[in-house]
């Protein structure tokens, strides 16, 4: 029965189903139905429970002209029989959940509210509604869902599905309790506001006809939302539109934060006068005393119920009024503000300091403003914004994003154009409006937006550019594409606020830095060539044809030779940031394109180049990090990382150093002993032994036997000593298992890594678990290992030469350019293996972001090098040593992978977020689709001949990473 009418209530039209409930519910439940007229949500109290009223809408927001019939009911009242009504409700906020359910309580019962799937708008003001909020809500009553029913209320059968939603009064707790105190008066500044009754909200805009009006508004001392018991006795000066009048003496006057009583005094019949002929929604002024109502008068159903305004002056505003005096413009004079896009909060922009002066982004452009620059200090003026649609609702709010944030758009009723081009305007189309910057209507506010204070009622509204309907993904934080998928529509890609933050922090740092260089060390930005020969001993490079039949080029893979060179032509002091091409293969931190900071310096030592470095990263990094950087920063041996953390690029924010325990288990009789370099090493992890599963020790087990054959690994999990000594007496005498208690002193919950063997590969797994558990462990929760802190390194005194593929050669550590360490060069040709060079790389949380040396400067030394140790053909690098001859001064310099470092800087896993159009790891550009075939008359102009291969398989699923959890 329920189920059929439902059903019939959503096909008839008004008037039969009027007809029809009237006598379904004299059948059913005896009740009388009456048709009043309820002029909007602050109606007289509900009826007695039971009736139910029809009645024309009135919900506030909604577009005149419509007239469908709508239920006013108590909350208490709903019942199986209203299933399929369009219902309004009134009430307090008694409970909430989930950011969906509402509970809505008046002093007849609760019923229960719902968001529908479908409008998130509507979910996200319930999640942040206050408890004991006055709402109004329109929507269907629905039948909760089967195994939903709650037996203990009376409505515990229906729900309503909310249609409309107006929170008329907000609870005691404000929606900004749950913002951090400490955030919020940091970035909120006082001297960047406007009072409240000094901010028009569009609801008042709308009712503005003429400037004069706007000022009336704007010279008023209170908004009737203001008053309460605490400003009893205080002179108000109010400005609002005539909402209801009584008796002739009793008027209720309502602006766009509320609504006041006011009455006219018995001493003051001209005033009982003005009321009686005033006419309802006409624009007033007036000025009075704020009193007491009587006693047994107060309306609790009205925020301001429990005052009433003595008026003292009442008048009539006259739209064609000439301005006097004129509307005030806003005093503050602030500058531009970049909206900060920040993973980590995204609540307020942060404050600039007074003694700087950002720039005027608009300047040279058709806009006046950007998105993320209005504030409150901006309310009333008249703006023009140019942006992307970003969303839009009810074909009356948009949402306008650029590169600096993002502003709320407001179309009025009375403008169809506007409301007509709005409706159905596809996301991410171009657009440029104007309009006027009024404060939005209270408890609307959205603190979670730098703008979220304000929005833009619409004067004009022009589309430049409409995007497709159907993009290849939206432009949305919770559900971002796959990378492929974002590589290839890269330009789309680079509207996300996390990419336009990476990219302009990039920008910032780099300009830092060349303002560092330049104005404080008097350094010189030399640009040098591209296109240069192969460079023997380095890595493998591009290789680029030319015409001249035989004869290629090649893409430098750093300026190493040309930088040395200006050493010898007295550019002491030089600095390039430098496009640099290695063809490495698949490197999970590299491109084959990338760029790197390059510097190099005359008359200078390791100690010069550390100490230049330091300076320069403290100038240059960003103040908006919180992380400073301390100089001088720790140093390191390599011999040390290895030994310590088995890597060359430790990761210091977190301990669980390698340890020693080669003496305890040699006590045993193991085959691997014979090995000349054999060791034993252990890496002991704390309260991580729940996280290590048979799948992880399968996977470091495989790992081992396949990269690490010389090596043997023995994970054990201490769940008690008792049962760990047990295990390892599988392996182990006792005596070694006694010996390695000693030196380890476990603890319940610790995971014990041992691994055993050859020195070299020992160190080298050891140093690879270490982390690759620890961002394990991290993934799933674990965080108490690793320090947020940002972590700076230098690893000095590499080896000169590592041994060669073939037995008896030897290839260099970096290049063949680098500086034997002065201790170490007695045994350069005796024994070269054992030589340090003055190598130092700079290593932020176990990422190398930078590597320089001292160069060699002795023509006789660097061919020693060349000939006699490397074997390399003196004739390649002829004109280097012709160079050298010329008379070169001592120098040295490092590079500084810009990648890499604002990588860390910006969070990001990998460099890729920080590059415009980056490669795959397999060095493709998914955009464009290069590299690809050339036609056969290019490859005559080339005097090239190409080998059939099969196609490169396009890299669809690597992702160039750095490790920064």
């Amino acid at each position: 029965m329920y189920g059929r009418l439902g059903a019939f209530c959503k096909t008839v039209c008004v008037d039969k189903y009027y007809l029809f409930g009237k006598s379904f519910y004299l059948r059913r439940q005896k009740l009388l139905l009456t048709k009043v007229t309820i002029s909007d949500m602050f109606a007289p109290p509900l009826p007695h429970p039971g009736r139910l009223y029809s009645a024309p809408n009135r919900f506030p927001g909604r577009e005149s002209g419509q007239s469908n019939v709508v239920n006013r009911v108590s909350c208490g009242d709903l019942r199986e029989c209203h299933i399929g009504l369009e219902v309004e409700l009134c009430g307090r906020v008694q409970y909430q959940r989930v950011g969906r359910f509402l509970t809505l309580r008046d002093q007849y019962g609760m019923t229960q509210v719902i968001a529908p799937d479908d409008r998130p708008d509507i979910g996200r003001r319930l999640a942040n509604m206050p408890l004991d909020s006055f709402v109004a809500v329109r929507g269907w009553v629905y039948p909760r869902p089967p195994g939903q029913h709650n037996v203990r209320m009376p409505t515990g059968s229906v729900e309503v599905i909310i249609k409309e939603f107006r929170m008329v009064r907000p609870g005691k707790k404000s929606a900004f309790d749950n913002v951090s105190k400490s955030k919020f008066k940091k970035n909120a500044d006082a001297s960047k506001s406007l009072p409240t009754h000094n901010r028009l909200t569009s609801e008042e805009f709308a009712k503005c006809e003429s400037p004069s009006v706007t000022s009336r508004f704007a010279r008023r001392t209170h908004t009737c939302g203001d008053l309460n018991e605490n400003t009893i006795g205080q002179d108000v000066h109010l400005c609002g539109w005539v909402e209801l009048k009584r008796l002739g003496r009793f008027l209720t006057l309502r602006d766009g934060y509320g609504v006041a009583q006011l009455v006219a005094p018995n001493n003051r019949p001209d005033i009982s006068q003005q009321i009686s002929s005033i006419r309802l929604d006409t624009i007033v002024t007036v000025k009075g005393l704020v009193c007491a109502r009587p006693p047994g008068q107060k309306n609790v159903r009205m925020p301001t119920g429990a005052i009433e305004v003595s008026v003292t002056e009442l008048e009539v505003v006259d739209p064609n009024e000439k301005i006097e005096p004129a509307l005030p413009e806003p005093t503050t004079n602030i500058s531009m503000q970049i909206r900060s896009f920040s993973t980590s909060s995204n609540i307020f922009s942060e404050e600039t300091k007074p003694t700087k002066v950002a720039p005027d982004t608009s300047k040279f452009t058709h806009r006046t403003h950007t998105c993320g620059e209005l504030r409150d200090c901006h309310i009333g003026l008249k703006v023009r914004l140019c942006g992307w649609i970003e969303y839009q609702r009810m074909a009356k709010f948009v949402t306008l994003r650029d590169a600096y944030g993002s502003t709320q758009l407001v179309a009025p009723v009375e403008r169809k154009d506007i409301v007509q081009l709005l409706d159905g305007i596809p996301f991410e189309s171009v657009v440029t409006v104007s309009g006027i910057v009024c404060g939005r209507p209270p408890a609307q506010e959205n603190v979670n937006m730098p703008t979220g204070s304000i929005e833009v009622v619409l004067n004009d509204f022009m589309i430049i550019s409409t995007a497709k309907k159907q993009l290849p993904f939206t432009i949305r934080d919770f559900n971002k594409a796959k990378e492929p998928l974002r590589l290839k529509y890269r330009y789309l890609d680079l509207r996300f606020p996390e990419m336009q933050h990476n990219l302009r922090l990039r920008s910032k740092v780099l300009m830092s830095m060349r303002e560092y260089l330049c104005n404080h060390c008097d350094f010189v930005e030399v640009e040098t060539p591209t296109l240069f020969r192969r460079t023997p001993g380095g890595a493998q490079e591009f290789v680029v044809p030319t015409r001249l039949p035989s004869h290629f080029y090649s893409l430098v893979q750093s300026p190493q030779q040309f930088k040395q060179l200006l050493m010898i032509g007295a550019i002491d002091r030089y600095f390039q940031v430098a496009r640099c091409y290695r063809d490495e293969g698949a490197q999970s931190d590299r491109q084959p394109e990338f760029t790197q900071l390059d510097i190099e310096l005359s008359f200078s030592d390791r100690e010069g180049i550390i100490s230049l470095v330091e300076s320069l990263l403290e100038h240059c990094w960003p103040e908006e990090n919180e992380n400073k950087v301390c100089a001088p920063f720790p140093r390191m041996t390599y011999a040390e990382a290895m030994d310590q953390y088995g890597t060359d690029k430790p990761d210091t924010r977190f301990e669980m150093k390698l340890k020693d325990v080669t003496d305890a288990v040699k006590l045993s009789d193991l085959p691997e002993m014979v090995m000349p370099d054999f060791t034993a090493r252990v890496v002991v992890v704390p309260k991580g032994s729940v996280q290590l599963t048979p799948t992880v020790e399968n996977k470091y087990e495989d790992l081992t036997k396949k990269q690490f054959p010389s090596t043997r690994l023995i994970l054990s999990k201490v769940t008690s000593i008792e049962h760990w000594e047990e295990n390892l007496q599988k392996e182990f005498s006792s005596d070694v298992v006694t010996a390695l208690k000693e030196k380890l002193n476990p603890e319940p919950f610790d995971v014990i890594m041992l691994a055993f063997g050859s020195k070299e590969q020992v160190l080298k797994l050891l140093g690879r678990l270490r982390l690759d558990y620890v961002n394990y462990l991290e993934s799933k929760g674990v965080n108490h290992h690793r320090t947020s802190h940002y972590n700076f390194l230098w690893v000095l005194d590499f080896p000169l030469f590592f041994p060669g593929e073939k037995p008896g050669t030897y290839e260099t550590a970096h290049h063949p350019f680098t500086h034997p360490h002065p201790d170490d060069v007695h045994i350069l040709q005796e024994d070269p293996l054992q030589v340090r060079s003055l190598h130092y790389d700079l290593v932020l949380n176990g990422c190398e972001v930078g590597g320089g040396s001292v160069r060699i400067h002795d023509p006789v030394l660097q061919l020693q090098v060349l000939k006699d140790i490397l074997q390399i053909d003196p004739s390649s690098l002829q004109h280097l040593l012709d160079a050298l001859h010329s008379g070169c001064p001592p120098h040295a310099g490092i590079a500084l992978g810009i990648d890499r470092l604002i990588a860390l800087l910006c969070h990001s896993n990998s460099i890729r977020d920080v590059i415009a159009f980056p490669k795959t790891l397999e060095g493709r550009d998914l955009m464009s689709g290069a590299p690809i075939p050339i036609s056969e008359e290019e490859k005559a102009l080339y005097h090239i001949q190409t080998v059939d291969s099969a196609p490169m398989e396009q890299d669809t699923h690597n992702v160039s990473e750095v490790s920064t959890p």
